[in-house]
């Protein structure tokens, strides 16, 4: 074979090793990140939302860090992890409901009143606490997926560059945030609990409302509130 033959087949074979070895890394990324998007589900799903947030704050941070939109959480990660979150807040209030049944019905009892009305003011803190995270996971998938763009409120800080249009919001996440602070409203009112994010709650509630109202208008959004959403948002302006 000649010279020009022989050259012409190595760079043949080397552009060949480079495509395969730039595949193998890539499909070795993607299945690191579809695992870890696995441990969020699955951490979330057995009740552990700490570790599972804990997962997904850091794959949102290595995203920042190194200018990968890929390594963001999906947005089943995100939705596994709220649904959590609301399941957290149901689990408080149903515990919250039965002190407060036990306090109305041993109204003798000073000691165990006073103890049981401190465990629940506690607990309240505790459902305003899992909204605020809600919000904060929201208002990152918006962020991310560039819907807050257009807004001039509740906007986060990921660069242009790192946009991933899949981790646009749903109804459902919306929804499931508006659901968080008309529980922290409703709980703080049956706990006589009062603090400056509880007291705001109806309002934070209200604006995500509007925010659905308004990408109600955009045909590509496939957001658009419900009689639920409403329902919800009145509910928790009852509560004040």
């Amino acid at each position: 074979a000649s010279p020009v033959s022989n050259n012409y087949t190595r760079i043949l074979f080397e552009d060949s090793a480079i495509r395969s070895f730039s595949t193998t890394a890539e499909d070795a990324a993607t299945s690191k990140g579809d695992d870890t998007n696995q441990q969020i589900i699955t951490h979330a799903e057995s009740g552990d939302i700490t570790a599972a947030q804990d997962v997904l704050t850091q794959m949102h941070a290595d995203a920042i860090s190194q200018n990968d939109s890929d390594q963001f959480a999906d947005i089943d990660s995100y939705t596994a992890v709220m649904n959590g979150l609301i399941d957290q807040q149901k689990q408080l209030i149903s515990s919250i409901g039965e002190e407060l049944n036990e306090i109305q019905s041993d109204l003798n009892s000073t000691m165990p009143n006073r103890l049981s009305s401190e465990s629940n003011e506690r607990g309240a803190a505790k459902v305003m606490t899992l909204a605020e995270m809600a919000n904060e996971l929201l208002i990152q998938m918006e962020d991310v997926s560039g819907v807050s763009d257009r807004y001039s409120s509740m906007r986060g800080n990921v660069a242009y560059k790192l946009r991933n249009a899949n981790l646009q919001p749903t109804s459902h996440h919306y929804d499931l945030t508006i659901t968080a602070f008309v529980n922290a409203a409703t709980v703080a009112r049956d706990t006589n609990y009062s603090s400056p994010a509880t007291n705001n709650a109806p309002y934070v509630a209200q604006r995500w409302l509007q925010r659905m109202e308004t990408l109600a208008f955009d045909p590509y959004s496939g957001v658009s509130p419900s009689v639920d959403s409403y329902y919800h948002v009145m509910g928790a302006y009852a509560s004040l």
